[in-house]
C-alpha cells in the first residue's frame, strides 16, 4: 500500500506535507505509511484515498489474497526493486516535464501501447 500511496501522490505531483495536512497528520506519517514502516489503519486509509482522488480499492488491485492476510498479519513485506521502483522514476520523470512536453509524451505512450509503430 505504501508503494501505491508515494505512486498517486507523486503522480498527482502532491507534496508529503500537502496529503498530511488533507489527512490531518504529519508528513512524517505519511512517509512511514510509504515506507510501509506503520500500519495504516482503515480509517486513515479512507483519509488518504480522499487526498490522493482514489477509490480504496486502488491500494488493493492486483494484490493476491495471500500476501493481503500476510499483512494483516504483519507478515508480509514487498520486494525492494522491480517495476514500483520504474513506475516511481517514469512518475518523477514525467512531473519534471514541461506540459508541453508531457502532453507529447502521453501521445507517444499511447501509440505504443496501442501497438502502433513511431
Amino acid at each position: 500500500m505504501g508503494r501505491r500511496l508515494r505512486r498517486r501522490r507523486r503522480l498527482l505531483g502532491l507534496s508529503l506535507d500537502a496529503v498530511a495536512r488533507q489527512c490531518e497528520t504529519t508528513f512524517q506519517q505519511i512517509q512511514k505509511y510509504e515506507l510501509g514502516s506503520t500500519a495504516m489503519s482503515a480509517a486513515r486509509l479512507w483519509k488518504i484515498a480522499a487526498a490522493l482522488e482514489a477509490p480504496i480499492s486502488y491500494f488493493f488491485d492486483g494484490v493476491p489474497g495471500s500476501v493481503l492476510e500476510a499483512a494483516g498479519a504483519g507478515k508480509a513485506d514487498a520486494a525492494p526493486g522491480g517495476e514500483d521502483d520504474e513506475v516511481t522514476e517514469i512518475i518523477d520523470a514525467f512531473n519534471a516535464l514541461e506540459p508541453d512536453q508531457r502532453a507529447r509524451l502521453l501521445h507517444l505512450m499511447n501509440q505504443f501501447a496501442a501497438g502502433r509503430d513511431v
